[in-house]
């Protein structure tokens, strides 16, 4: 998960560390069953089956996804940036049409 936290600085501690405990619960889930199934015969009922396998990864997987996929969060610009952006598109407006006002008089002199 370090990886992706370096990519996507997005993602949150927390959510990586959820992603990481439920990976740490099913591996410890998993280590348990199958101690128990080394524990029982042959003839006896299984300790785990591959559904349960799938299903716990499934989980894992899906929280997994549900991270990793988030998208990055629009960033919202501050009043004051704002405020700066419209003053400077007034004043390149004015500027304008100030340069097309002198060229009007300028091409008016030369006639």
């Amino acid at each position: 998960m370090p990886e992706i936290l370096e990519k996507r600085p997005w993602i949150t501690e927390g959510e990586a560390q959820d992603v990481n405990s439920k990976i740490d619960d099913t591996e410890k889930w998993l280590d348990d069953k199958l101690a128990e199934q080394n524990e029982i015969s042959l003839k006896d009922d299984p300790a785990l089956t591959v559904n349960e396998i799938i299903k716990k990864t499934d989980q894992v997987n899906k929280l997994y996804k549900k991270v990793v996929e988030k998208k990055k969060p629009k960033e919202k610009k501050k009043k004051k940036e704002k405020a700066e952006e419209k003053a400077e598109e007034k004043a390149e407006e004015e500027e304008k049409k100030g340069d097309s006002q002198s060229n009007e008089e300028q091409q008016d002199e030369e006639l």
